[in-house]
């Protein structure tokens, strides 16, 4: 079943997010989302209505999710650990279905925002770019050898 069309890009700002050490706590009958967590939860879920997510439909098929880190001091920061929060976030919003749909992502830490830091995500659908219909899709110079390795494990395999 091939559907060919697309949904637009979706493009939100959402407030600075915790990271994942700040996200979960432990509990004696399992793991639960810290008062950061909700609170942030909350405030996507309203960032995203405000950028119109409530207009549209949610993705449901695969997405190249693009942030842009807006970092709220000049302390080291790692992208990896912001993830979890933003990808949560954007479902909260109803951008996408399922966090699982992301299978591309691309974050770039940037300057120094000047209220604390801020995050802009650009969602888009993947179908868009060709990447189901090319394992080889271009990344640069670097991907080659990785597209080569994934081609021999699982095309060349079946």
């Amino acid at each position: 079943m091939r559907n060919d069309k697309f949904l637009d890009d979706f493009l939100v700002t959402l407030p600075y997010p915790p990271s994942v050490n700040d996200y979960y706590g432990d509990a004696k009958h399992g793991k639960y989302l810290k008062p950061k967590a909700r609170k942030f939860l909350e405030m996507s879920k309203w960032c995203c209505w405000e950028a119109g997510s409530h207009k549209r439909e949610p993705f449901k098929t695969p997405v190249l999710l693009q942030i842009a880190v807006f970092r709220p001091d000049w302390r080291v920061r790692d992208g990896d650990n912001l993830l979890k929060g933003i990808q949560d976030g954007l479902k909260q919003g109803g951008v996408y279905s399922d966090d699982s749909l992301c299978w591309q992502t691309l974050i770039h830490m940037l300057d120094v925002a000047p209220k604390g830091g801020e995050v802009k995500c650009l969602v888009s659908d993947l179908r868009k770019f060709n990447f189901m219909v090319n394992p080889r899709f271009e990344f640069g110079n670097g991907c080659e050898y990785f597209c080569s390795k994934i081609e021999e494990r699982y095309v060349k395999a079946a």
